[in-house]
C-alpha cells in the first residue's frame, strides 16, 4: 500500500483490514524515519571534533579538600 492510499484508508477505510494494513503502512514510515534521524545525528557526533580539556589532578584534590562536607 503506497503512501497516498494509506491516508485515505486512516480517514476512509473500506474494512477493517485496510485500516489496519494502512495502521502499519503509516506506522512503519515514522518508525523508519526516526530510526533514520537518529542513526545521521548519531554520525554527525561521531564526526565532530571536541576540546580537549587538561586534568590538574593536583587542584582537584586541593578543591575537594576545601568542600564543606560533613
Amino acid at each position: 500500500m503506497d503512501r497516498v492510499e494509506a491516508i485515505k484508508q486512516m480517514h476512509f477505510p473500506k474494512s477493517s483490514k485496510e485500516l489496519e494494513r494502512a495502521k502499519k503502512r503509516l506506522g512503519f514510515e515514522e518508525v523508519f524515519g526516526l530510526t533514520l534521524a537518529a542513526l545521521l545525528n548519531r554520525e554527525e557526533l561521531l564526526n565532530e571534533k571536541s576540546v580537549r580539556i587538561p586534568f590538574d589532578k593536583e587542584l582537584a584534590v586541593k578543591f575537594t579538600k576545601n568542600l564543606p562536607l560533613n
